[in-house]
């Protein structure tokens, strides 16, 4: 029963980043998904800001003991290279068909 498969409707809608000290340009942000370490769903880029704003849906297949993580990423425009930076949030969730979650967080 534990490893029965449910589809979870998931919604990144947004997040309000922590502007880096010593940066002067904003980042460009984007935030992946993963279920159970698989490779992960990601989200649009948003070009130059610290509150991106995706609403990007997906949809997941998860079990009872199923872990989401969600990462949220930048690069640094007009660097040589870009730079990745990485702050993130962890859920843990039970699925029911009949329930909604939603999580929210200051990243």
């Amino acid at each position: 029963e534990h490893n029965r498969l449910h589809q979870l409707k998931l919604l990144v809608t947004n997040a309000k980043l922590k502007e880096p000290p010593g940066l002067f340009n904003k980042g460009d942000p984007y935030a992946e998904v993963t279920v159970d370490g698989q490779p992960p769903h990601r989200t649009d880029t948003v070009k130059a800001t610290w509150e991106p704003c995706w609403n990007h849906p997906f949809d997941l297949l998860v079990s009872e003991r199923s872990e989401i993580e969600i990462k949220v990423f930048y690069q640094v425009p007009l660097q040589e290279r870009p730079v990745r930076r990485l702050q993130h949030d962890q859920l843990s969730s039970t699925p029911a068909p009949e329930r909604q979650q939603s999580a929210t967080g200051q990243l």
